[in-house]
């Protein structure tokens, strides 16, 4: 009879760590390049950040790398769909030392 070898079984599922890193990759990246093709030379730090407060985490990273400007798309909510959402952005302008500038989000291509 020959020895016993145990080993690991293959995996076939990456671990949330390594999904969470690969997607905050991903949208780094593509940030990066909707900067890099809209706005040829103009200087662009994209960053991401996970956080249930949004507008906390926008205040942080703003401040972690030091950013002049924080710009934010808004998908310009009115009425009461404002009141129950809420907003970000306008939370973002009121709280952040910072200047912040809200631009209207553009349509899904295609509509």
């Amino acid at each position: 009879m020959g020895p016993a070898i145990a080993a690991p079984p293959p995996r076939i599922v990456e671990s949330h760590g390594e999904a969470m890193a690969r997607v905050d990759t991903e949208t780094r990246e593509a940030l990066e390049a909707i900067a890099r093709d809209e706005f040829p030379g103009v200087p662009a730090v994209c960053s991401t950040a996970w956080s249930r407060q949004v507008p906390e985490a926008i205040r942080a990273t703003a401040g972690a790398i030091g950013a002049d400007l924080i710009v934010m798309a808004t998908h310009g909510h009115s009425g009461i769909s404002h009141v129950l959402m809420g907003s970000v952005a306008e939370e973002v302008v009121r709280t952040s030392g910072r200047p912040v500038l809200v631009v209207r989000a553009l349509p899904p291509k295609g509509s």
